[in-house]
């Protein structure tokens, strides 16, 4: 038994493997995304504004309708409140970590796109005042939803705008609340075929 579950694994890494370096099935792009990250100003304030850099990955088989996509977020945001002399320092981060799918609509130089999936989201809070620094985090999971267009500059190089929305409720403190948000990012990418 132990065998022929070893055989099937092994037969199933060697066909995604295949799969992948497959000159028919190599199509795909790496992008680098920055831009800024809103979240509830209930929950997040006073760094509810961030700014975010992104990474992401996108793959399509050759007969494939859809883009498998993978993406790295990074978010932070940085303030000074300062009342008797006093000034605390607050740090609000988020980190998404998401894996979905992307519909191009079209075939042509501009393609306007839709996408959504699965985020696993890490937050934190921390604040310092005269020395002392205290900070709470938390991890959730949800969902995200995006459209976009890419424009190409060239056969292996394309910028483009991206707006989305994510969702995941952690609680930080005793609060609940949402560490997804709004995200509007400018970003470029580099195809592979």
């Amino acid at each position: 038994m132990n065998n022929s579950i070893s055989r099937f694994h092994l037969s199933l890494l060697g066909a995604v493997l295949a799969a992948f370096t497959t000159p028919a099935f190599a199509a795909g792009g790496f992008s680098f995304l920055y831009g800024n990250k809103s979240l509830d100003s209930t929950a997040w304030w006073p760094v509810e504004s961030q700014r975010e850099m992104a990474f992401s990955f996108e793959y399509q088989g050759a007969e494939w309708p859809v883009t498998l996509l993978t993406r790295y977020a990074f978010s932070q945001g940085l303030a000074n409140i300062t009342e008797s002399g006093f000034t605390l320092k607050v740090r609000g981060t988020t980190t998404e970590m998401g894996l979905g799918l992307r519909k191009y609509l079209t075939e042509s130089r501009v393609r306007p796109f839709i996408e959504a999936g699965l985020i696993s989201v890490k937050a934190e809070m921390s604040a310092e005042i005269a020395g002392y620094s205290a900070s709470r985090d938390d991890s959730g999971i949800g969902l995200w939803v995006g459209a976009g267009v890419s424009a190409r500059l060239a056969d292996t190089w394309s910028i483009g705008l991206l707006g989305r929305i994510s969702s995941a409720d952690v609680t930080l403190a005793g609060v609940s609340g949402n560490a997804g948000g709004q995200h509007v990012s400018a970003f470029i990418t580099q195809y592979f075929y």
